[in-house]
């Protein structure tokens, strides 16, 4: 027996078996849908702010799902910058302008995300990503996560002249 299996937005489809009635269309009754519960979501927190080489985004790759990994990519770092990635499990109530951190933070750019966990990032023509895997456990179902980049410009005496943030993503762990 043969059973193909589709995993298509948060859906799996099974089909198959052996000598059916007959070739082609008429097998089309024995597909069965299976959904994910609870699906995964991401979706957008907040506005970027622009650098020096244009606005800073951030998206999500895919969605965050058990036994998978979510990646999310940010775009706009200029040529000379640093990167930095946060993650956290809320964001906060009043985006915190980044001025208020360092001197060098650029107008209208903030953090948005809760830092629960820090990284330093190494972008590559303008954009950098990361993933986090998500283990295959039902514990971590339902788990907020979510995600913001900043990108730390230096001048040749690498003294910060730039600190500017990416939108958040947020993400909602869905089970498989």
């Amino acid at each position: 027996q043969r059973f193909p299996v589709a995993f298509v937005d948060g859906k799996t489809y099974w089909w198959g078996g052996q000598n059916g009635p007959s070739t082609g269309d008429s097998l089309l009754p024995f597909v069965k849908e299976y959904q994910a519960d609870p699906l995964a979501l991401s979706s957008v927190i907040g506005t970027g702010c622009t650098g020096s080489a244009g606005p800073m985004m951030l998206s999500a790759n895919d969605a965050p799902w058990t036994g998978r990994d979510w990646t999310v990519t940010g775009t706009g770092f200029p040529a000379s910058a640093h990167g930095g990635l946060i993650l956290g499990l809320g964001t906060h109530a009043t985006p915190i302008p980044i001025s208020s951190l360092h001197p060098a933070g650029g107008s209208g750019c903030d953090v948005l995300v809760m830092d629960d966990i820090t990284t330093l990032l190494f972008p590559s023509a303008g954009q950098a990503s990361f993933a986090v895997s998500i283990p295959y456990t039902t514990f971590l179902v339902g788990l907020p996560l979510n995600a913001q980049m900043f990108s730390v410009e230096v001048d040749a005496a690498n003294i910060i002249t730039l600190i500017t943030s990416t939108n958040g993503v947020g993400g909602v762990v869905g089970s498989l």
